[in-house]
């Protein structure tokens, strides 16, 4: 029962049946054909193929991780060799003077074109500033930015129906930006450039009230000529945009306010401390009451219908020579102070002022 049967195969000389492990026929002594025998003999013994793809991956990785190791230290002596080269050059040929002071030279220019950006910058924030203070022999004035739009000029509805009808038809007026004075020329800022002021109501302080047109003309030459700026009176169309709150306007009848009270002196018979009642949306003082101001124009009855850009008012003069006058004074009726109101003068009656830019 535990005999084992071996195969058998046949000798390939003599052909007899010999067993299949035999090296050689008993018979005839001829060796046996290997590709007869049996294959678990005669193969080679291989290992299974998973241990033999892990073994190639390993032997892969092992590879390159020795060529990355190879290249690192390639790359190092690399380094380190022009490291020393570069260093002995620089112990051969020292930075000159003259190179130093070259460099110097382009460090000093690029700080120079840097200050005149800043200074250009500066320069552009500066002309839009809100408030502009010039100093005049010691004494201070502010002017107030005025941002330019369009608005409609004029007896409109929030205005009343008590004003005259020299202040009609409305019309759009559009305006560019310009300054205008946070008060009016006091009697200090005057002084300082007139060297004296004759005043009914006296106070440095307060407005000046007796200046002619001929007097505020020669005062603006001197205050250019002292500060190199170009100061005028304003056009009537900007005294009313400013008075108004300008592109801030939020339609009052009097400037900065519907309650007269709290933004002008009226009914009274004396003037008074400029900036002492609320400025308008625009934080100007005193445009409505206080002294009536000189405006830039020549004295037209009625406007013109049309829409107008920067009006600087009539060419020519009437045969009197009238002028513009705006704002009421501090013996005016409410009415007379609303912020279209407009009067005419003669051009040697005393009055206040304001100053544009």
């Amino acid at each position: 029962k535990h005999i084992k049967i071996m195969p058998l195969i046949k000798c390939s000389e003599c052909g007899k049946m010999i067993c299949d492990r035999a090296a050689c026929c008993p018979n005839c002594g001829s060796p046996t054909q290997t590709t007869n025998r049996n294959p678990h003999l005669s193969a080679k013994k291989e290992l299974p193929s998973y241990q033999s793809e892990s073994e190639k991956r390993i032997h892969k990785n092992l590879i390159i991780a020795l060529l990355g190791i190879i290249l690192v230290l390639i790359l190092g002596v690399f380094f380190l060799l022009n490291f020393n080269s570069s260093r002995k050059k620089a112990q051969k040929n020292p930075i000159s003077r003259d190179s130093i002071h070259s460099v110097q030279k382009v460090d000093s220019s690029v700080v120079k074109s840097q200050e005149k950006v800043a200074e250009v910058a500066e320069d552009a924030v500066d002309s839009i500033l809100p408030i502009k203070t010039f100093n005049v022999n010691g004494v201070q004035f502010s002017m107030v930015y005025v941002k330019g739009g369009t608005f409609k000029m004029g007896k409109t509805k929030e205005q009343g129906t008590n004003s005259l009808e020299n202040n009609l038809p409305v019309h759009n007026v559009t305006l560019s930006d310009y300054y205008i004075g946070q008060t009016e020329v006091t009697q200090k800022l005057w002084k300082a450039v007139m060297g004296k002021y004759n005043s009914e109501f006296k106070g440095e302080k307060r407005p000046v009230e007796n200046a002619n047109w001929n007097d505020c003309q020669t005062f603006i030459r001197k205050l250019n000529s002292m500060t190199g700026q170009l100061f005028r009176l304003p056009t009537e169309a900007e005294w009313e945009y400013a008075a108004r709150g300008g592109i801030n306007s939020r339609r009052y009848k009097y400037s900065g306010s519907n309650n007269i009270g709290k933004v002008a002196w009226y009914e009274d018979s004396n003037t008074h401390d400029v900036a002492t009642k609320s400025p308008n949306e625009l934080g100007i003082y005193d445009m409505s009451g206080n002294v009536w101001e000189l405006c830039q124009d020549y004295w037209s009855p009625h406007y013109s219908s049309k829409s107008q850009v920067n009006p600087k008012g009539p060419k020519e003069p009437s045969s009197s020579g009238l002028r513009v006058i705006r704002g009421g004074c501090s013996g005016a009726q409410p009415d007379v102070c609303c912020s279209a109101y407009r009067e005419s003068t003669y051009p040697d009656s005393g009055h206040g002022f304001r100053l544009a830019l």
